[in-house]
């Protein structure tokens, strides 16, 4: 028998830089500003991680990567 399911899909891009701070300013706060600022910009040729998490109610399981 044929049923609906709720998958949920996520895709994480993820890339490692060398950012310039100063390091008498909150760090986090200026990490976050330089990705706002697009000094940092994801695209699709950085390391992509997919997964899938399969949620019904007899069936959980945790996020299982594709």
């Amino acid at each position: 028998m044929k049923k609906e399911i709720l998958v949920t899909y996520e895709e994480t891009l993820s890339k490692t830089v060398t950012l310039t701070i100063n390091d008498e300013e909150d760090i986090v706060t200026q990490v976050r500003q330089a990705y706002q600022n697009e000094q940092v910009v994801l695209s699709a040729t950085d390391l992509q991680n997919s997964q899938f998490l399969i949620d019904t109610p007899t069936v959980y399981d945790d996020w299982v990567e594709i």
